[in-house]
């Protein structure tokens, strides 16, 4: 913490700063949501199912996500890139915030939706209805097309701005 020896500060990475990894890594993390809200309305939904803005809207959030999360660690403290495989793992780490993130605001959406049609007399009913949707959600995307693009995506796009962040200063 302090100077280092001749009064030199550190040197210290700006989170808002963008780099070539950040910005890697959130296109590439905004490809894989949309990939994946793909394969969810293909193989977890049923034939028909109006989905609106889902892709768009989970796209955007893996787009923030993959710049916050894959891209901060992927430029490194002081810039200069961090160990690919820590990239890798921020990839899978980052997949799953994504779904976990991506579920709980869907249902949370959904509970919503519903109490305004007065569906709920308390907030305890709404919140139990809410963790069924959790459940509903989970069940939907825990197929394997799904599964694989969403991690094996995260892992490519980790492993991608890893190279980008070692490479690219």
């Amino acid at each position: 913490i302090g100077r280092q020896p001749g009064g030199v500060h550190p040197p210290r990475s700006s989170v808002a700063m963008p780099t070539p990894a950040k910005l890697v890594a959130a296109l590439l993390m905004a490809a894989v949501g949309w990939l994946t809200a793909e394969a969810i309305v293909r193989y977890g939904l049923p034939e028909g199912y109006s989905v609106g803005w889902f892709r768009e809207i989970l796209s955007g959030m893996a787009l923030v996500l993959g710049w916050k999360m894959i891209g901060r660690q992927a430029t490194g403290v002081a810039g200069r890139g961090d160990r690919i495989v820590n990239g890798l793992t921020m990839g899978l780490a980052c997949a799953l915030a994504l779904a976990i993130l991506a579920i709980f605001l869907h249902a949370f959406y959904v509970m919503i939706e519903e109490s305004m049609g007065l569906a709920y007399d308390s907030p305890g009913k709404a919140f139990t209805a809410m963790m069924g949707f959790v459940w509903q959600d989970m069940q939907t995307i825990t197929n394997l097309p799904v599964l694989a693009v969403l991690f094996g995506g995260g892992a490519l796009v980790g492993l991608t701005a890893g190279i980008t962040g070692r490479l690219w200063r």
